[in-house]
């Protein structure tokens, strides 16, 4: 069931963002504003804002918002419900439950359910039919302990070995399925894990989110259990539960499990992996609140490198610091430390460089000095060393340069300003689409600027009509359907309509956890602008008229807001429009 309104208003009442913020961070008053270096991305300067009379938060610097239910779940790692639930045992609040399936129910259904299902791989694995099984493990090194510890189990090969167990166990089938340990073919159910090693994902609350699983035969060669509420790949990382707790200040970061668990199994108890897909946004941050550096030992083929390139990306925009060790020799960390020993790695790791000494060995192979004097190294070196937010690191590489091309060591620093500020105006100026290439391929005749108008009016009416609720009674009726083109706008308004004509309207709580996070970011930002407070009947009336009349001018979709697979979609339907046309 859905949180009854007078409960999350409540809620928000006993839990007073300034307060839940302090106690993470060190607030500092401004007027009737709070600031704070945030603590979600890394910077100097403080960009973090709390407002107390909308108890809505705000980072000009990584843009992201919300209220104090959005601040625990960034914070805490929490699902919506997780961060109530801390919210609520914080003040002594008990949640509205019933006897029906709300989210509550299916999470702890999923949670029980995959405890259960993790006994039954693991009694699996030590079972007779278990035996290929264990018999790989060891061939791979593991101890036994070392199974124990990570609760490595099996799959059986038959195709509803676990769908029978866990009904005789009393979980019904409608729970396997939407916990993803079961599917549901022309030929009835099926476990969606057969004849695989089992690794169980544990979160950090010491739940079994999700599994892993390699297959011991055909098909894929890992596969991993469909997302689920408990369970999303973006934001979990193999063995962080156990890795948070080293006595280490770094994390190092593999492609696999059982790079992890030949890791740990050697003493280093940091390791920890992504599950099959790049480094996210949203596990570095993550990563960042446990550690102070990342270490990454990727595997060292094509695939690997294109990972480590993409992973230095993705910690440099939140400003954490990463090495690069040099694996040379092996294919990954597990093969590195059977062909070399554990010591040799943790030398290799303790000499590793930092990711501009990993780029800057990329340019030296790609620009060969003895071809032309060093001069195209040293352009691409110094593009490099200007990604660097430390003006002594800079100054450092510098000197290198400058020593070793005898070259002055200003004219490097000059160069390495140059190139830092067209990288600022390159990202400044970054788009998803560019409005002048579309309009070559497509011939439109309406202009970007039309459109950051349209969307600029979107955005300042929807946030006069949530400062002022009355507003949507007044105006509401005048709007015809679809009148916002963006969709975020669009989805705050609706929730918002709903939430004021019901009466259950009482600032950004009535709308989170109902409205996305990108439309979060994007309301709390929009509330913030403070020439908000003062406004006028005949404000309304000019947006109003303005989005409705730029909406009659534009002939394509806002794409500004689109998604990669959306806007290729969009493309290709404009594209063959316009081909349709000059037939």
């Amino acid at each position: 069931m859905a949180l009854p309104q007078g409960f999350i208003e409540e809620l928000h009442e006993k839990n007073d963002i300034v307060e839940i913020v302090s106690s993470h961070v060190e607030l500092k008053r401004f007027g009737r504003l709070y600031r704070a270096l945030c603590p979600f991305h890394s910077e100097k300067t403080a960009s973090f804002t709390v407002y107390p009379d909308t108890q809505s938060f705000y980072c000009f610097g990584c843009g992201v918002g919300g209220d104090v239910i959005t601040f625990v779940m960034k914070q805490e790692n929490f699902d919506y419900m997780a961060a109530v639930r801390f919210l609520s045992e914080r003040v002594g609040l008990l949640i509205p439950d019933d006897d029906g399936e709300d989210e509550s129910h299916r999470r702890r259904k999923i949670y029980d359910a995959n405890k259960k299902a993790a006994r039954f791989f693991y009694s699996s694995l030590n079972s007779d039919e278990g035996r290929g099984a264990r018999g790989y493990l060891r061939k791979r090194g593991l101890a036994d302990s070392t199974i124990k510890r990570f609760g490595i189990g099996y799959a059986p090969s038959g195709w509803r070995n676990l769908y029978e167990a866990m009904l005789s166990q009393g979980l019904n089938e409608e729970v396997l399925f939407y916990s993803g340990l079961c599917g549901k073919g022309k030929k009835g159910p099926y476990d969606i894990f057969r004849n695989r090693i089992i690794f169980p994902i544990i979160d950090l609350s010491g739940n079994v989110a999700g599994f892993g699983g390699r297959s011991m035969g055909e098909g894929a060669k890992y596969i991993n259990t469909s997302e689920t509420s408990v369970f999303r790949k973006r934001r979990n990382l193999y063995a962080l539960n156990i890795a948070r707790k080293s006595s280490e200040r770094s994390m190092i970061l593999v492609e696999g499990y059982m790079d992890v668990i030949s890791l740990h199994q050697e003493g280093l108890d940091n390791a920890i992996a992504t599950l099959g897909t790049a480094i996210t946004p949203e596990q570095a941050r993550i990563i960042s609140k446990y550690s102070d550096e990342v270490v990454l030992a990727y595997d060292t083929d094509g695939a690997g490198k294109s990972a480590t390139n993409k992973a230095i990306a993705v910690f440099r925009k939140i400003g954490m610091p990463t090495r690069i060790p040099d694996l040379s020799g092996s294919k990954d960390p597990d093969e590195f430390i059977k062909e070399y020993g554990a010591e040799s790695f943790k030398i290799r790791i303790s000499k590793s460089g930092s990711s501009i000494d990993y780029e800057l060995s990329k340019a030296r192979e790609n620009n060969p000095v003895e071809l032309d004097s060093g001069v195209a190294f040293l352009r691409e070196a110094t593009a490099i060393i200007s990604s660097s937010d430390l003006k002594a690191e800079r100054e450092i590489y510098a000197g290198k340069l400058s020593e070793e091309f005898n070259v002055d060591k200003n004219t490097i620093m000059t160069m390495i300003e140059r190139a830092g500020r067209k990288r600022y105006k390159r990202n400044s100026e970054e788009v998803v689409f560019k409005a002048s290439d579309i309009k070559k391929r497509f011939d439109f005749s309406s202009s970007m600027k039309m459109q950051l108008g349209s969307v600029a009016s979107e955005q300042r009416l929807i946030s006069l009509f949530f400062l002022n609720p009355d507003l949507v009674k007044e105006y509401g009726k005048e709007l015809e359907e679809n009148f916002f083109k963006s969709k975020y706008v669009s989805e705050i308004y609706e929730e918002l309509k709903k939430s004021v004509e019901s009466g259950s309207f009482f600032g950004i709580g009535s709308l989170s956890g109902k409205i996305s996070e990108d439309a979060m970011n994007m309301l709390t930002k929009s509330i913030s602008e403070p020439e908000l407070i003062n406004f006028s009947r005949e404000d309304v009336e000019f947006y109003i008229e303005r989005i409705r009349t730029l909406n009659n001018k534009l002939d394509f979709t806002d794409v500004i807001e689109m998604d990669s697979n959306e806007l290729r979609d969009h493309l290709e339907s404009k594209r063959n429009e316009v081909k349709e046309g000059n037939e």
